[in-house]
């Protein structure tokens, strides 16, 4: 397994308040996705996606992106054939709202990982809205491990195809996870429940830090999660990564 990051400069076409920068990316990115029939089903099959992007940089102080302006944003993914459709079509994608320019890419080299921490915020659904108000922490622990594992079983035993593999997905089933060693701790970085603007409407997610084991099985997945994004919404614009090595 490789993971493929991407950076991509562009212009906007119009203002950005920061809230709304994982909105427009992701129509941007959905919107480059869908002009390919084949891209298409992958993008809109409700399957694990093997790519995740972060939001714009440089950041502008008074949280407004500005029009005309040039910024900068990674996507990273997992998936050979996903890694070469953006490097053919991204730098030259625009929509309504953003227009691409060059774009940059690089393997992340693979190496022993001591932590991982969200550039953007993770989400965690639950039927009452915030984990919080309804699970403990052992509760979201133990999830976020489910989800991880899940998500490591499912690429690690798919082919490197994009074509829909719900029955895979099934397969895996619930909880595999309560011999595995994944974090050996868990940091919450916000005191306050983070906003995540998602289908014009307002969730709340974290942002965290994450001490990797030092196991192979940790580490192959602390790996993977670069790629894919942690927890839920990743091509959404959620659970981005960047990772700290041991020295």
């Amino acid at each position: 397994m490789e993971v493929y990051e991407m950076k991509l400069k562009v212009k906007l076409k119009k203002d950005i308040f920061l809230k709304d920068v994982s909105t427009y990316i992701t129509r941007f990115m959905d919107m480059n996705l869908s002009a390919n029939p084949t891209m298409y089903n992958y993008h809109t099959s409700k399957i694990y996606k093997g790519y995740t992007f972060d939001g714009l940089f440089p950041i502008e102080e008074d949280k407004i992106y500005k029009k005309d302006k040039t910024y900068f944003f990674r996507v990273r993914t997992i998936n050979q054939k996903i890694a070469n459709y953006f490097l053919d079509t991204l730098m030259f994608f625009e929509n309504k709202d953003i227009q691409g320019l060059t774009l940059n890419t690089r393997v992340v080299e693979k190496n022993l990982i001591e932590k991982l921490y969200t550039i953007t915020p993770i989400l965690m659904k639950t039927d009452e809205g915030y984990w919080r108000y309804s699970m403990t922490f052992e509760d979201f622990e133990k999830r976020l491990k489910i989800n991880c594992l899940k998500k490591y079983l499912y690429f690690t035993q798919k082919s490197d195809d994009i074509t829909l593999d719900s029955e895979l997905l099934k397969r895996l089933g619930e909880d595999k996870s309560d011999d595995l060693d994944l974090f050996t701790n868990i940091k919450f970085i916000n005191r306050m429940p983070v906003p995540i603007i998602y289908k014009g409407r307002k969730l709340v997610g974290d942002k965290v830090e994450l001490q990797v084991a030092n196991n192979e099985k940790a580490q192959d997945i602390a790996y993977m999660l670069l790629g894919t994004g942690l927890l839920e919404n990743c091509a959404r614009g959620c659970g981005f990564l960047n990772f700290k090595n041991y020295e």
